[in-house]
């Protein structure tokens, strides 16, 4: 895959340009483009621009009908290259993982980058409704991507670290900034027990969360988004896919692997269907790691993990508040996450 593959804009692809691009990938060996239609639209944090290509009739058959060409700003607050290394080379010598094929891909030097990937969007869908099947397929998929990176000597060999306490300290100062409002905001529908919890997380889980970091075992290179809109999951048949691993400069980047899982089901399931699908989801999510090598890591600790890591999800609604226009325009998402995650601190049982 090229890297740093000078990208033109959606208005400026030409056919010849494309075909340079699919032969360096080895996915254009004969033929060539008849002609290319440019669909663009814009997301939360991006464009995108879907590209469909007519081929002439002795084109190599396996040759992309569709490509997507995604383009983040350089003001939109994310780790720079975090992206661009997840598409291109974070999981090279992980064979078939889920991740969508990348073509080319560019850093510019205001720090906005491209990326050109391939389309699964007829095959593939978003914001797949939970079921038990749909859980062991996300826990299989993650178990594969975070026994690749499992264990401190092996973040460190793909350039990361367990986060220290500046690291945690930069996390916990960024989301703190949103409590206050979130109280203000909530204070008229939540009890008062829910708010003394909402305070005591705040006060006493970021140290729990610093002692976590003492035992390796557990950690990994985190996707950190794994929210439904993020997965390609098959229509019919065929394998998943995780997209936009996207953190903020403020965000984690390794932490436990379980975080990913609680970061789905607490935050976007609803409460009956999480308390009646975690389990399952967690076991079968520690099997898959034992299948990939991990070893040491028992079911007692895992569980107690996605407990630490389920409270973050408090944090998550807090960040939300932290600006005055997403307080509100986005209320109806926080205040939902909110509501998920602390039936779920009660839930689980976690003390602080």
């Amino acid at each position: 895959m090229p890297l740093d593959e000078a990208i033109p804009t959606p208005t400026q692809i030409d056919a010849g340009w494309l075909m340079t691009v699919l032969k360096k990938n080895g996915a254009l060996s004969a033929g060539g483009i008849r002609s290319l239609h440019v669909d663009c639209s814009t997301s939360t944090n991006s464009h995108i621009a879907r590209i469909r290509i007519e081929y002439d009739a002795d084109t190599d058959g396996g040759a992309p009908r569709s490509l997507i060409l995604k383009t983040v700003e350089a003001d939109a607050g994310f780790m720079q290259r975090s992206e661009i290394d997840y598409y291109t080379h974070g999981y090279l010598g992980l064979a078939d993982p889920p991740i969508p094929k990348c073509y080319a891909a560019q850093v510019n030097d205001d720090s906005s980058y491209s990326i050109l990937m391939e389309d699964l969007s007829s095959t593939h869908e978003k914001d797949t409704p939970p079921s038990l099947k749909f859980g062991l397929t996300v826990a299989t998929a993650l178990a594969r991507l975070h026994a690749f990176a499992w264990g401190k000597e092996r973040i460190h060999q793909l350039g990361d670290r367990i986060p220290d306490e500046s690291r945690l300290d930069r996390y916990i100062d960024h989301v703190r900034r949103g409590l206050d409002p979130l109280l203000e905001a909530t204070s008229l529908d939540i009890s008062e027990s829910w708010r003394q919890t909402i305070l005591d997380i705040f006060q006493y889980h970021p140290g729990e969360m610093l002692e976590r970091t003492k035992d390796p075992i557990g950690f990994t290179i985190v996707h950190g988004d794994v929210n439904p809109g993020n997965i390609l999951y098959p229509i019919n048949a065929g394998k998943i896919y995780f997209l936009d691993r996207q953190p903020f400069t403020w965000s984690l980047t390794t932490w436990l692997g379980v975080s990913d899982l609680s970061y789905l089901m607490v935050q976007y399931w609803d409460v009956e269907v999480r308390r009646a699908l975690e389990m399952s989801v967690l076991r079968e999510y520690q099997r898959q790691l034992l299948a990939n090598g991990v070893i040491g890591y028992d079911w007692d600790q895992l569980f107690a993990d996605y407990k630490l890591c389920a409270a973050q999800a408090v944090y998550t609604a807090a960040e939300w508040c932290i600006k005055q226009e997403d307080r509100e325009r986005m209320r109806w998402l926080w205040r939902l996450e909110l509501e998920r995650a602390m039936h779920a601190f009660f839930d689980l049982g976690y003390v602080l």
